[in-house]
């Protein structure tokens, strides 16, 4: 599994916790944008 792929379903998964998420992986903003 790729980091990015990884780290898109921490933030699906964490929820809550994805504001954090969208601090420290700017990427992350492609799963909510």
């Amino acid at each position: 599994e790729s980091s990015d792929s990884g780290i898109r379903s921490w933030d699906w998964k964490l929820d809550g916790k994805n504001c954090t998420y969208h601090a420290l992986f700017p990427r992350a903003w492609t799963v909510y944008d």
